[in-house]
């Protein structure tokens, strides 16, 4: 009950779950996406009354849009299932979609010397275990993954055709 005040400000997990769904409603009604709409985090990128993770995500949405490419970001049309430490189950939607391939947006933070992908953020085996299943889900699911050396180039267009993106960043 602490925790859940402490964390959400709501006393109890179904009132989480209430609050939760309105999230998600207001997300769709405001963004068109139902997940990912963290509008009290900052350190995200608005543009388009869309609410981006990061400057690169924009980057390409900024590209897709510029060069009239047909994507979605975050689709929804397909949910890619794995299970955390605890064996529970957790739902994963890809940052955009190309016509049939699902593509992510990952930072070199987030890859060991080997290539593999990592959570670099936390100490916690659990968050270790979770984003290494995810990471296999991503590969089973040949789900391409876009690195520094794959968006450099966007990164120029961009910069080029939009300027600078801290301009659509929310503090």
């Amino acid at each position: 009950k602490q925790t859940c005040l402490d964390k959400y400000g709501v006393t109890s997990a179904n009132k989480l779950k209430a609050v939760q769904t309105k999230k998600e409603t207001t997300c769709l009604q405001h963004f068109g996406v139902k997940y990912g709409c963290l509008l009290s985090k900052p350190g995200k990128y608005i543009f388009d009354n869309v609410i981006f993770d990061s400057s690169w995500e924009l980057a390409y949405y900024l590209y897709l849009k510029k060069n009239n490419i047909n994507f979605q970001y975050h689709p929804t049309d397909k949910e890619f299932i794995y299970f955390d430490s605890n064996n529970k189950k957790r739902i994963y939607y890809p940052d955009f979609k190309i016509d049939n391939e699902y593509i992510e947006i990952k930072g070199d933070q987030f890859f060991d010397k080997e290539g593999n992908l990592f959570f670099p953020y936390s100490d916690n085996i659990n968050e270790e275990i979770k984003t290494k299943n995810k990471f296999e889900l991503m590969k089973k699911e040949k789900i391409k993954i876009l690195r520094f050396k794959d968006l450099k180039p966007i990164l120029k267009f961009v910069k080029d055709n939009f300027g600078d993106l801290k301009e659509y960043k929310k503090e």
